[in-house]
């Protein structure tokens, strides 16, 4: 990651107690360029460049659908999958899609099948700013219209 920072002049992450579980939550901000290169990481299968960096079979085991979300998909370990298209509102997601989501609308979309990464991010210092699935479903569906040929 390259413009993650725990300095003096920027903490992108922070432990965050919760009267709901004896282990804290660590939340933490992600850039584009840096959520993209982790998405990218996982459509190599772990490796980044020419390091295994993530063992390749916990990659592929993670990204599979382990329990049923309904109109959500499935969820694996801490990825959102695709079951049988669904995922996001008014988009058929290909087969094998997985994706990250955050607060506010920040999302990590890998489709292996089209060997492609969206990412998209919201600035959510600017209180009540949200892109809600239903929006990025939607634009999503444009951009795997606008991929299909003529």
């Amino acid at each position: 990651m390259e413009d993650f920072r725990l300095d003096g002049e920027r903490r992108d992450g922070w432990l965050e107690p919760d009267d709901c579980s004896v282990h804290p939550a660590y939340p933490f901000r992600m850039s584009t360029r840096d959520l993209a290169r982790f998405g990218l990481m996982f459509l190599r299968q772990g490796r980044w460049q020419d390091e295994q960096v993530i063992p390749a079979n916990w990659v592929a085991t993670s990204v599979l659908p382990l329990s049923d979300a309904g109109p959500r998909g499935g969820y694996g370990y801490m990825w959102w999958t695709e079951r049988s298209g669904a995922g996001f509102p008014s988009v058929v997601l290909p087969a094998g899609s997985y994706s990250a989501q955050g607060v506010g609308g920040q999302y990590c979309l890998v489709i292996p099948s089209l060997d492609l990464v969206i990412t998209h991010r919201v600035d959510t210092d600017i209180k009540g700013t949200e892109v809600n699935r239903f929006a990025f479903g939607r634009l999503l569906r444009l951009l795997l219209e606008a991929r299909q040929p003529g």
